[in-house]
């Protein structure tokens, strides 16, 4: 797990208590006890969240850490309930071991999704692995005030209904988000989201800690978790599947800006006189190439009202042909791609959207089309492909994030 998305954890020291060289002391150019366990602490919570369940050999052969390091650091974290031991011991040479995994017995935490037209809520363990049978799905309420008290009430749900503790919630969210306040400042597609404190309300509510973290972000880091970013430094995420916005991990950081409000690539003007976006401006990228734009085209072909599914299914069962209009939007998005990797230099682009299930080369279409737009030699370093991860995935690592940056800091 990183602070920030893209942190390489071949960054991290590999000096541990019983590593000190003789003689020197405790504190002082060393650093306190203190720090030293909380650093080791953190390095065996990121090789559980990388390697799954583990024994003490198989952690201490992957962060070079002692034995009796092991044992003290493995015996805190199951006090902490960040760490649990699985009930079936491994047998190696005949005799059985103990496992070890991430907590999702003995502790829980909550991931809350707010889009334009739903809002998911959850809960998982700490690796993450989110059962979609258990999802919690409604249509977003009209109103601020309506939307937080129906976040709290199903929160609260699944809370009772899981035995083990929850240790706080992941929210998250779209539009601009002011990181340092926790206020989102202008949400153009969600209006009734502008100047709220989602965090900070939900906290006073339900007595857990919030973690607020803006969609794009929540994409880089699922992507990067639990996707295909894994030890990426440098990579983009366009996510078309409401409005169009964009996260960049550039040399190990995500890109946010001075007040967390940059990635805003869907309101870069294509067409002056084009439609009216949820920003005020006219024309903008994502009212021309999104998931929505893509059922709004099906609904006038088909003559009632689509979802994003249904336009999948109308699409590539031929019930409904849209390949002129489908090709023109990728034609768009492919330039809104070409301005990222000119300016960025990524070594991937991954695209999170439903779109591209409509029809098998749609995809194909897409990558070469970017071709036209971007410079051969960045291109040539860069592969496009589509994102493993989803914003739920990214609510909970948002907040599992916080756990263990509580636990001890990643280097």
């Amino acid at each position: 797990m990183r602070n920030r998305p893209g942190n390489p954890e071949d960054r991290q020291s590999h000096r541990s208590d019983h590593d000190r060289p003789s003689g020197a002391p405790a504190g002082g150019a060393f650093g306190e006890p203190t720090l030293l366990r909380r650093l080791n602490a953190r390095r065996v919570l990121d090789a559980l969240l990388e390697l799954g369940p583990c024994t003490r050999t198989a952690l201490r052969k992957r962060t070079g850490l002692s034995a009796p390091t092991m044992s003290k650091l493995m015996d805190h974290l199951m006090k902490t309930d960040l760490v649990e031991e699985e009930p079936e011991p491994l047998l190696t040479a005949g005799r059985p071991s103990k496992v070890f995994s991430l907590a999702c017995h003995a502790s829980r935490v909550a991931g809350v999704v707010i889009d334009i037209d739903e809002v998911k809520v959850f809960s998982c363990g700490l690796d993450g692995r989110i059962d979609e049978g258990c999802v919690s799905r409604f249509p977003t309420p009209r109103t601020y005030g309506a939307l937080l008290s129906r976040v709290v009430r199903e929160v609260e749900k699944l809370v009772a209904a899981d035995a083990a503790p929850c240790l706080g919630v992941g929210v998250s969210v779209p539009g601009l988000l002011n990181a340092r306040e926790g206020r989102i400042m202008l949400s153009p597609n969600l209006r009734l989201l502008d100047g709220s404190f989602p965090a900070r309300d939900i906290e006073k509510r339900l007595g857990l800690a919030a973690i607020l973290i803006q969609e794009e972000e929540a994409l880089c880091l699922a992507e990067q978790l639990f996707g295909a970013a894994r030890g990426v430094d440098d990579f983009a995420m366009i996510d078309i599947s409401a409005g169009l916005g964009m996260g960049v991990v550039s040399s190990g950081r995500f890109v946010g800006g001075r007040d967390g409000y940059g990635g805003e690539l869907g309101h870069i003007t294509v067409d002056p006189r084009g439609e009216r976006c949820g920003c005020g401006n006219r024309g903008c990228l994502e009212t021309l190439a999104t998931d929505r734009v893509f059922a709004r085209i099906i609904e006038k072909k088909a003559g009632y009202p689509v979802s994003v599914d249904e336009a999948i299914e109308l699409v590539s069962s031929g019930k409904v042909r849209a390949r002129r209009e489908i090709v023109r939007m990728i034609g768009f998005l492919a330039r809104g791609l070409g301005v990222v990797i000119n300016l960025f230099n990524p070594a991937s682009v991954f695209v999170y959207g439903r779109l591209f299930d409509a029809g098998e080369d749609l995809f194909d279409e897409l990558t070469s089309a970017v071709r036209a737009h971007a410079l051969s030699p960045s291109l040539a370093a860069c592969r496009v492909v589509r994102s493993r991860g989803s914003k739920k995935q990214g609510a909970a690592a948002a907040v599992i994030n916080h756990l263990f940056q509580t636990a001890g800091p990643s280097m």
